[in-house]
């Protein structure tokens, strides 16, 4: 295996929650497949709702697992440039079945706690790598931003809104995959940023969708610089609970940022 993916995450408690008690409705989950191949997992509890950091928790560990499975058959650890080649179609497939797994595992979890699975709402992104390929998907708000090869930053998805002011959508709805977006791109990536709407808001520029370029150079720069991502992982927990973040949000945060072995030109 080649130079690997550098991967960093943290999810901190937000202001409103703090004051009140309430622990950190966030979650993250990542890993390393390959040198070509990322998963990338983050959910978002709902505050209204009474067991959503637990939900958030249970959404993001099976939507990994569930990637996981389908992924690991079609690399060829010993020799990637056999790895299978992966088609559009299969890409919505994997993110299809990841959303229900995570949706059923809601369910049963609802059930096994004799709760509503509304006690567990949580919204719920998603994204893997697969050799030039990203694919990115997506149900509630929240955000996905990669960097291509020239350097330019764009969001891979949208964040949803529903009908009224801070209402988005849930993974725990009666049909949550009629929410489900999902984006494929054909391309390499440099670095890849997943968020919560705790970061959005000092991150995209939400009118136009458009990522904030002087928000994610300087997380990208210095990922790259990381040799420790133990030590990484705290910074960025530290960047997040920092007076110049809090001032501007009082939700929860969520950030994973990931760096890319591919170089310019390659």
């Amino acid at each position: 295996m080649g130079q690997e993916w550098k991967i960093i995450g943290a999810s901190v408690q937000g202001t409103i929650h703090k004051r009140s008690g309430v622990p950190c409705q966030d979650a993250h989950a990542y890993k390393i497949l390959s040198d070509s191949t990322i998963i990338i997992v983050v959910a978002d509890g709902a505050g209204s709702a009474d067991q959503s950091a637990e939900g958030a928790s249970c959404a993001v560990k099976h939507g990994l697992s569930s990637i996981e499975q389908h992924l690991r058959p079609l690399l060829k650890s010993n020799d990637p440039s056999k790895s299978q080649s992966i088609s559009e179609e299969v890409c919505r497939s994997i993110m299809n079945e990841a959303f229900n797994d995570a949706h059923q595992a809601i369910l049963e979890l609802a059930r096994s706690k004799k709760i509503s699975p509304r006690d567990l709402a949580s919204t719920l992104i998603a994204a893997f790598t697969f050799e030039n390929c990203l694919v990115s998907a997506q149900i509630g708000d929240g955000a996905a931003v990669a960097q291509s090869i020239d350097g330019h930053f764009f969001a891979t998805i949208q964040p949803q809104r529903g009908e009224y002011a801070n209402e988005t959508n849930f993974l725990s709805a009666e049909n949550p995959l009629d929410y489900l977006e999902v984006n494929v791109s054909q391309q390499p990536i440099k670095s890849l940023v997943v968020m919560t709407d705790g970061v959005t808001r000092l991150a995209i520029h939400l009118g136009q969708n458009k990522p904030h370029a002087g928000f994610f150079r300087p997380l990208v720069g210095f990922l790259t610089q990381v040799e420790n991502t133990k030590k990484g992982c705290k910074e960025l927990k530290n960047f997040l609970n920092s007076n110049r973040v809090r001032t501007h949000t009082y939700h929860d945060r969520t950030l994973v940022v990931a760096v890319s072995p591919v170089k310019a030109g390659s």
